[in-house]
């Protein structure tokens, strides 16, 4: 569940690159305001903006997009397929809007429209990431594990985003691939080091001894307190747990179960 992140990668992969030296007054300036305001969590005041711009351009499909992933991250998911839709209808070759659409049937269970929206995604534009990356997750839904994580690397391969890793990890987990999922949580890190979810989980990790057997138990004990310290400033809520999760640990107390956090 990466969807925040991904709204975001996905609002910026969608809009054209401004020509170099061009002005970024009128529509294009007032779109890259709305891009703003949605990163600092405003998606009510960015959705005034598209609505405004889409009044004088109801055929662009970048706004419409863009309007539909404001209306997701809003809660108002019929109004996010209908924008989605229409992007569809004035550029059936857009990817983006097929795996937004896609990524909605999922959200509701509807695995097998899903799957064939992510499916004409890809075929619209095979170098498009995001498709692999949710159809790798439908994949999960369903448990074809092996075809989750082949198809996980695939969106690997066109762009390591941390996202994709930390997913990859996640899924390795269930499986108990504990040793592969330590190196995707690291690579996840590597890409984002302030990510409390792959932080979290990396942490959990050591605590619960499922990283290389070899290493010894105060290099782990020096990881977990660096890893402790930087999720602190990032979620401290996370670190309260992971410190009553390790005290548990230390003491012997058993615990009936832990998850990863999703993002």
């Amino acid at each position: 569940m990466i969807l925040r992140s991904l709204w975001l990668c996905l609002l910026f992969l969608a809009w054209p690159l401004l020509a170099s030296g061009a002005s970024v007054d009128g529509p294009q300036g007032a779109f890259l305001e709305a891009l703003e305001l949605q990163k600092a969590g405003k998606s009510k005041e960015a959705l005034v903006i598209y609505e405004r711009l889409l009044e004088k351009d109801p055929a662009n499909p970048v706004l419409l997009n863009n309007l539909g992933l404001t209306a997701q991250q809003l809660g108002e998911e019929e109004k996010a397929e209908s924008y989605y839709r229409k992007a569809i209808k004035f550029e059936p070759n857009d990817a983006h809007a097929y795996n937004n659409l896609g990524s909605i049937f999922r959200k509701n269970g509807d695995l097998i429209a899903a799957k064939k929206l992510f499916g004409m995604a890809i075929e619209k534009d095979p170098t498009y990431p995001f498709s692999y990356n949710n159809l790798a997750s439908l994949y999960k839904d369903q448990k074809l594990y092996d075809d989750a994580i082949l198809t996980y690397e695939k969106a690997i391969e066109i762009i390591s985003l941390p996202e994709f890793h930390y997913n990859l990890g996640v899924l390795l987990f269930e499986l108990k691939r504990y040793p592969r999922m330590v190196t995707e949580f690291k690579q996840a890190l590597e890409l984002k080091p302030d990510y409390p979810e792959a932080i979290f989980s990396l942490c959990l990790a050591y605590i619960y001894n499922l990283d290389d057997p070899k290493r010894s138990q105060a290099a782990k004990r020096l990881l977990l307190e660096t890893q402790l310290k930087k999720i602190k400033e990032l979620a401290p809520e996370m670190a309260t747990e992971l410190e009553e999760l390790y005290i548990d640990q230390k003491i012997g107390k058993k615990k009936g179960g832990f998850s990863l956090p999703l993002k």
